[in-house]
């Protein structure tokens, strides 16, 4: 378990999601940095998984924000 009350963790944390969130801004481009040419299918599946990877990461900034 995270300890949240803990300031340093909570610092920790939200740069590190913020560095996943930003790698993710463009998930279509992320893909293609990461894994080159794949076949449209399958980078269909791969740029929605790194969209709903940065909404997550978005949604558990805020968390955070909120909790500080």
């Amino acid at each position: 378990m995270i300890p949240f009350h803990d300031p340093k963790w909570r610092e920790v944390l939200r740069e590190a999601l913020t560095d996943y969130a930003e790698k993710r801004r463009d998930p279509a481009t992320y893909v293609e940095t990461l894994y080159g040419t794949l076949k449209p299918p399958t980078k269909a599946r791969h740029v929605e998984w790194a969209a709903d990877e940065a909404a997550t990461a978005r949604a558990l900034l805020a968390q955070i924000k909120a909790y500080s």
